[in-house]
This record gives structure tokens, C-alpha cells and sequence, in this order.
């Protein structure tokens, strides 16, 4: 047993080292460029020796390749929270996306649970939710409208889930932030509806006050204001 134990922390200490690697050539073939950065470059940024290097990589090309793949994990992943926000009115399987993304089910519910810290299905739910909601205020449409256009099977569903989690039903929640938009310029609306469009689109990544009041140009004070 404890030979085995051994060997897995090598293992794992050895994927990570050659993580590392593919990071600092990432971020150095985006600074500088393929050709211009060397493996000297990687290895003297990382504290490594070039002999380490070649233990994991065989040549520069094949380091480029697997920067390559990352990339392209990494397009596919984040296309994913934005394909099911964007097809929430639609049946959402994980085999669907599995399909359409050329992962397995498993990675799918691994990346989704790491990202956001919902399971595939409470992201889901979550997801239509905060929609609907955002529907309710910034729309005229009427609550069985807002339901299919969120995939719920109807508008007594977005009631129910109202009652519960806000104790209102739908149109006094929609009554009530309305009237408090009504109170802000027509300017004021605008930059409101924009950054929540932003916070909806990008929720699943590390917003803070700070990249909000930088993304927009305003103060804290105003930032807390409008919302």
C-alpha cells in the first residue's frame, strides 16, 4: 500500500510540474511569440533546468501542441456555460452536450461542478431561475411567455418557485423593481441593464467591485447605488 501511495504522489507531482510547463509556454508564446520564445526562456522563468524540460517534452513542437489542446479545452469549456444559458427554453441533457462538444459526460459534470459549484442539473435550475427573474423586471412579456422562454413547463411553475424563495408572487416582484428603476434617469437605466447583462454572462468567472467600477467607469458608491 504504501508503495502504491508513493507512486501516485509522483504521479500527480509530475502532471503538475508538466502543467506548469504548458502555462509558462502559454503565457510566453502569447507575450512573444512561437518562434521568438525558446526553451531556455520557459525553462530560466520556471527555475528549471533545460534537461527537466525535455523529460516531460520532447521537442518545443510537442509543448506547442499541448498548448494548443488547452486552448482548445478551454474554448469548448467556456462555450459551454454560454450554450445552456443561451438554449435554457430547450431539454438539456448531459448527453446532448456530449455530443455537441465532443466531451464525455463525465468531464462535462466535472468542469460544470469546478466552474460554478452547482451539479449539471442545479446549474441548470439556477440558470432559468435568475432568467426568469430578469425577465419579470426587464420585459413586458407575460408569465407563460417567460416560462417557455426559460424551459419551464409553465407560468404556475415560476409562481410556485417565487412564493418560495422570495415570498412574492411574479408580478409583485415585477411591480416592485420596476417602480424602483422608474426612479433612476433614463441614462441610469441603461448602465443598469448593461451590467446586468455583463453579471448574467459572465457569472461564472470572478467578478469583483473592482472590475465592475473599472468595466463601467463608476464609483463604488454609484455601483451600489444602482443595484
Amino acid at each position: 500500500m504504501l508503495g502504491g501511495s508513493c507512486l501516485e504522489k509522483k504521479k500527480t507531482a509530475r502532471c503538475q510540474k508538466r502543467k506548469k510547463i504548458i502555462d509558462k509556454a502559454w503565457e510566453l508564446f502569447a507575450k512573444n511569440g512561437y518562434e521568438e520564445t525558446k526553451v531556455e526562456d520557459i525553462t530560466k522563468d520556471l527555475g528549471i533546468s533545460k534537461g527537466s524540460f525535455y523529460t516531460y517534452f520532447a521537442t518545443k513542437e510537442e509543448l506547442l501542441y499541448e498548448v494548443l489542446e488547452k486552448i482548445k479545452k478551454e474554448i469548448i469549456e467556456n462555450n459551454i456555460i454560454k450554450y445552456i444559458y443561451a438554449h435554457l427554453n430547450e431539454k438539456l441533457t448531459l448527453n446532448k452536450l456530449s455530443v455537441i462538444f465532443f466531451m464525455s459526460e463525465s468531464s462535462i459534470t466535472k468542469y460544470v461542478e469546478e466552474v460554478t459549484g452547482y451539479t449539471f442539473n442545479e446549474l441548470i435550475r439556477h440558470m432559468r431561475i435568475s432568467k426568469a427573474l430578469n425577465l419579470l423586471v426587464y420585459t413586458d412579456l407575460n408569465i407563460e411567455e417567460i416560462a417557455h422562454s426559460v424551459g419551464f413547463v409553465d407560468g404556475a411553475h415560476i409562481t410556485k418557485l417565487c412564493n418560495k424563495h422570495l415570498h412574492m408572487n411574479p408580478n409583485t416582484y415585477r411591480e416592485y423593481y420596476k417602480n424602483i428603476y422608474q426612479i433612476l434617469n433614463e441614462k441610469e437605466q441603461k448602465l443598469v441593464y448593461s451590467i446586468i447583462d455583463y453579471i448574467s454572462e459572465n457569472y461564472t468567472q470572478e467578478l469583483t467591485i473592482n472590475k465592475l467600477t473599472e468595466k463601467f467607469g463608476i464609483t463604488d458608491t454609484k455601483l451600489n447605488k444602482i443595484l
